[in-house]
């Protein structure tokens, strides 16, 4: 795949995750918000387009590093690995919910580690921008895990809203991205 191609979709793997991550909020929002009395056609028009650029989201990404595949399976090792990690941990040890939450996390953080070896691997950002990016990828992604720990231990009101910054810290780190890589 030529490298405009992977630029391209790796720009719009990020911009849909963003849109992604706005609407999930609206729908968190409407959904889960305590004493929730929001219609269910609303939740459903919500969750709809949540879901539809989530997936067009990863698709773009995976897009875009399938091209350097055997340099990316320690990432999706990496995932994986994590994610039963801390499922455990969490379960184990924190007495968390299991909840998809977890696994997103997981996977957004391999997904872009991914395209951050790929676009240093063609040759589209030096070192000193992918330790950025893997710098910002890790610590929102122990953000979001911390977030994701705190829900189950807090008042309603309080759980609502920290159920959030998982989504706003992933937003963010996508614009960011988007942005470098559009540069």
């Amino acid at each position: 795949m030529p490298v405009e191609q992977i630029v391209q979709s790796a720009w719009w793997g990020n911009v849909a995750l963003v849109a992604c991550t706005v609407v999930y909020l609206a729908w968190w929002a409407v959904t889960f918000r305590p004493e929730n009395t929001s219609p269910l056609w609303l939740k459903v028009v919500l969750f709809v387009p949540t879901a539809a650029l989530g997936l067009v989201g990863a698709w773009q990404l995976v897009m875009a590093f399938a091209p350097a595949q055997a340099a990316n399976l320690p990432f999706a090792i990496g995932a994986v690995v994590a994610y039963v990690a801390l499922l455990v941990i969490t379960r184990v040890a924190f007495k968390r919910q299991v909840t998809s939450e977890l696994f997103l996390i997981c996977l957004w953080a391999g997904m872009e580690c991914a395209l951050v070896n790929t676009l240093v691997l063609c040759g589209t950002w030096d070192g000193g921008v992918a330790v950025a990016a893997y710098v910002l990828v890790g610590v929102m992604s122990v953000a979001a895990l911390a977030s994701y720990l705190a829900y189950d231990r807090l008042k309603p009101w309080p759980a609502f809203y920290v159920a959030m910054v998982p989504l706003a810290l992933i937003g963010i780190t996508c614009l960011v991205l988007a942005v470098l890589v559009g540069t």
